[in-house]
């Protein structure tokens, strides 16, 4: 069902690069060559170990879970039985523009402040709905964060690097060295417990970088001390661009107890209800 004729693929430029992964803009030609549809393809590196091949195999089979969602990268098609192993994902139209890319953008000119309340509820409501559906398929993200979102010419946010996701019950103990200390809720800073929950927490900071504009997470603190800071309490602070209600809510993801937190279907509905 999945597997694609690496022959229609024509690779024009390299667009990105992780530990185990190149990423190249192509196109997917038909039989008289011409372009129909442009696509980005993960390709497994020459020098990657076994265990960057199972991990891009395991990765694929979690992103093979999701069926359409407007607000997710969606998988296209894979090449596994011939080298190199890759695979082929919708690609965002107007280029790889991340949400944390506008945010930045927007408050470079604040005189032109077109990124209104309106708007970034708007899109936090997309994520909160891409990860509904994430969790409805016990799916966690590694790394949902601004960085990870990316927004397409009509303001449509689509959540990707689901290579960055993990099934639920197949999930990782151990910390990588790319672990985003930053989005971790205190469960996850020691041992790396993932949950629904965790995705919550990270959510809040989230919303926290859409309403300052891009900001970077307790940015006068390094990694260690921001551990320390989380596990005693500490907090980020409430970003001028927001209410009272809207901070209530970063808070409410912000809470100690995971299970105490809301789950995405109730972040949803405050989106909406903003």
């Amino acid at each position: 069902k999945w597997e694609f004729p690496r022959e229609r693929l024509t690779m024009l430029k390299q667009i990105g690069e992780s530990n185990y992964c190149k990423t190249w803009l192509a196109a997917i030609t038909g039989k008289e060559k011409k372009h129909l549809k442009y696509v980005a393809v993960k390709v497994l590196k020459d020098n990657g170990t076994d265990d960057d091949a199972q991990r891009f195999l395991d990765d694929l089979k979690v992103m093979m879970k999701f069926k359409f969602h407007e607000n997710i990268i969606q998988l296209i098609g894979c090449c596994t039985t011939s080298y190199p192993t890759s695979s082929i994902v919708e690609y965002v139209d107007g280029g790889p523009r991340t949400l944390l890319h506008v945010l930045q953008k927007q408050s470079q000119n604040p005189a032109n402040m077109w990124l209104t309340t309106k708007v970034i509820l708007s899109f936090l409501l997309q994520i909160a709905s891409a990860m509904q559906y994430a969790c409805s398929l016990q799916c966690i993200h590694r790394c949902l964060c601004c960085q990870k979102i990316f927004v397409t010419s009509d303001l449509i946010c689509k959540l990707g690097d689901f290579d960055l996701c993990e099934h639920f019950q197949s999930r990782n103990s151990e910390k990588s060295v790319n672990t985003p200390i930053r989005w971790l809720p205190p469960e996850s800073l020691f041992v790396l417990e993932r949950s629904m929950k965790s995705n919550v927490w990270s959510y809040g900071v989230l919303m926290w970088e859409c309403f300052t504009l891009g900001g970077r997470p307790y940015s006068d603190l390094n990694d260690r001390e921001v551990v320390e800071f989380v596990q005693r309490g500490g907090r980020l602070n409430k970003p001028s661009l927001c209410s009272s209600d809207i901070f209530e809510t970063m808070q409410d993801c912000w809470v100690y107890y995971p299970t105490k937190r809301p789950n995405f279907e109730m972040l949803k509905s405050k989106m909406n209800k903003f």
